[in-house]
């Protein structure tokens, strides 16, 4: 099987979103092949990661595009999308998003130039995007954010150092400034952060838009569905790199390609935590002024005076407003707020509450794959005060608070024991980690103060109710450990062919069967393992030597071992080390092609061309067998005294045999109803 071939099939794979049968009709090849050489190309692809993926430049001062040249060292723009999966019933809970789709959380940063600069896949659905992008700043082979560099992302993040954040309460998207000027300098920072960071998602649309499998759930395992979107993230920042659609100038583009002025990895400190920080904030907030102070200069140059003086005291009159607003509802808010009627559990109350809780999990009326359903809540509030009736709980605030408290406590413990380094000690109910390990967790993971050394009697039931609904990205994975793991399930898995020791070496031209071919599928060829001449005589060499040194060793019983490898006369060659080989040969070959991919277009257009003509062929075909079709059976329909059945039966009567349809047609109509009925006669 050629390179393009196995391009051809890969590509098409992604684009059409096409199962392995009808890419196996269309290329005539087994099912099982087109799965094998998918699998193969895809490893291939992503070992090409550190060529592809684009190698982030800061905006620098003499920077002419008006989005971003106010943003001085800034990498890009990130933010997380959503790919719609298939997954068993009992995973959907953690793969259900906020709009109630079934669907992965995706982690993408991409530079200004639409290329893609990291991505991590797997996430389940309900996973919060900070939670995601925290998971790949710990990461050993994780996404890295060097110092003084920052990318923009939106008010779903935190506002920290390395990620720029817009600000909250104030007008954002693009869509709330058509037909309104900004009034203070933090909604003109917004306007100009949401132009620059819409960035990341016209990446996405791009996407999306050309790979038709990232838009409807796969049918590929989820972990596999991961390794794809990786896939189509690399072959975007191909196309981008060699047909850029949008208005990017060649320069830009090659910036990347010299890497002799950066710093090497080993010299420049990344963040690897996400925490707010006053002078981060203090950042933002200068850099806001600063730009809104600049707009106002440059428009008292344009003599707009009445506009700018209106714009000038409008900061000063919405500072006051917060003051004028707190004194307004001093009196109301002075018995409200956080350790107002604060409502104090008893450990009595705590364990009946979790132990009714866990039976309407257990109760299919008031827990679906959705969660709990509405009035689980008043439910509980009934059982609750049958049993303890002088407690005075009520459904809200207090029962809806302290499931929050629940819930949250158990995250934060789940979150720590997924984690290496983290223990649990199920006899005590304790964390078994270190003081200096968890000191460094907390300052990350907020939710987790305060749970060092305090037990946690509860954590098992909690498990069982919330277990299954809380994320846990274990399906997430980076480039390398997507190589790793594919180079591991390639070895397990038996590919095997047979050779026969009466045979000659040089008859390896000839076709060899696989022990799939039983199946009834396509038997496999020598080509499909990218097996040549010479490696197979190695094979047959090393097999006959092998079964030599058994017939000598062993003289009376055969062991099980000689008796598996010995199937009619044939022995089974086992090749894992020349898969792996041939592993890394395909990827020799992907990167010449990324390095001449004009040539493979040339190559991969004729191929489909061919294709594309023996499609539209096969389509001539059939609907010229239609209309035959049609026209015979309405040649019989006119026959009186001729049912439908029998029209059907003498229709296909005359399709099956074309000699008997030439006489029908040349019969005259008063000769046709015998003819018909001679026919149904005979049959």
């Amino acid at each position: 099987m050629s390179l393009q071939e196995i391009v051809a099939m890969f590509l098409y794979t992604l684009a059409h979103h096409k199962k392995n049968r009808s890419i196996g009709q269309y290329f005539f090849r087994s099912g099982e092949t087109v799965s094998r050489q998918f699998h193969l190309c895809l490893r291939a692809l992503l070992k090409l990661h550190e060529v592809l993926l684009y190698n982030p430049t800061p905006i620098l001062d003499d920077c002419e595009d008006e989005r971003w040249k106010i943003f001085k060292n800034c990498l890009g723009a990130l933010d997380g999308t959503y790919i719609n999966v298939n997954v068993p019933s009992q995973e959907r809970p953690k793969y259900r998003t906020r709009k109630g789709t079934i669907a992965m959380n995706v982690l993408g940063v991409c530079a200004p130039n639409l290329q893609f600069i990291y991505v991590l896949p797997g996430w389940e659905g309900s996973a919060h995007d900070m939670r995601v992008l925290r998971n790949a700043l710990s990461r050993t082979n994780g996404f890295r954010v060097p110092r003084g560099n920052y990318y923009l992302v939106d008010a779903g993040y935190t506002n920290c150092e390395g990620f720029l954040a817009p600000y909250r309460g104030q007008r954002y998207h693009l869509k709330e400034w058509m037909d309104r000027q900004p009034e203070s300098a933090e909604e003109f920072y917004n306007m100009k952060h949401a132009r620059a960071r819409n960035v990341i998602e016209r990446c996405f649309g791009l996407l999306k838009g050309r790979w038709s499998i990232l838009r409807s759930p796969s049918f590929f395992p989820i972990r596999t569905h991961g390794r794809i979107v990786m896939a189509c993230c690399l072959l975007h920042n191909l196309i981008r790199k060699f047909m850029p659609t949008d208005d990017i100038n060649e320069d830009e583009l090659n910036e990347s390609d010299d890497d002799s002025e950066s710093d090497s990895d080993d010299e420049r400190e990344f963040i690897t935590s996400v925490a707010t920080s006053d002078h981060w904030t203090n950042f933002r907030n200068k850099l806001a002024q600063d730009m809104f102070n600049d707009w106002r200069a440059r428009a008292i140059a344009t003599l707009n005076l009445p506009f700018v003086l209106f714009i000038s005291n409008l900061p000063s009159v919405i500072s006051n407003l917060p003051y004028v607003i707190s004194n307004l509802f001093r009196m109301e808010a002075s018995n409200r707020g956080r350790g107002k009627n604060k409502r104090y559990w008893t450990y009595e109350e705590d364990a009946v509450l979790i132990r009714y809780l866990h039976e309407l999990s257990c109760d299919p009326k008031w827990k679906c794959e959705n969660g709990f359903k509405n009035g689980y809540m008043n439910k509980l509030e009934e059982m609750i005060n049958g049993v303890l009736p002088n407690c005075g709980l009520r459904a809200v605030p207090h029962i809806e608070s302290r499931i929050k408290h629940w819930s949250g406590k158990y995250s934060a413990f789940a979150e720590m024991l997924s984690t290496s380094g983290f223990g649990w000690d199920a006899e005590k109910k304790l964390l078994q980690v270190d003081k200096v390990v968890y000191n460094e967790w907390v300052k990350t993971h907020k939710k987790a103060k305060g749970l060092f050394g305090v037990p946690f009697i509860h954590y098992e039931t909690l498990a069982e109710i919330y277990a299954k609904d809380k994320a846990t990205g274990d399906a997430s994975e980076s480039f390398v450990d997507a190589i790793e793991e594919m180079g591991q399930e390639i070895d397990k898995q038996p590919f095997n062919v047979e050779s026969d020791e009466e045979d000659d070496v040089n008859s390896t031209h000839s076709d060899t069967y696989s022990s799939t071919s039983q199946s009834g599928k396509r038997p496999m060829k020598i080509e499909d393992y990218h097996i040549t001449p010479s490696k197979m005589a190695k094979v047959k060499a090393s097999t006959i030597h092998s079964s030599a040194s058994d017939s000598t060793t062993q003289s009376e019983k055969p062991s099980i071992k000689a008796k598996e490898t010995k199937v009619k006369g044939k022995n089974k060659v086992n090749l894992k080390s020349l898969c792996r080989n041939d592993d890394d040969d395909l990827v020799a070959s992907l990167h010449d092609c990324s390095n001449n991919f004009g040539k493979i277009f040339e190559n991969i257009n004729v191929n489909l061309g061919t294709m594309a003509s023996a499609w539209s062929k096969a389509e001539e075909r059939e609907q010229r067998m239609d209309e035959k079709v049609n026209k015979v059976l309405d040649e019989v329909m006119k026959l009186d005294g001729i049912s439908p059945s029998e029209a059907l039966e003498v229709a296909t009567i005359l399709m099956v045999e074309e000699h008997k349809l030439r006489i029908f047609y040349q019969a005259p109509f008063n000769m046709k109803k015998q003819y018909a009925i001679d026919l149904l006669k005979k049959k």
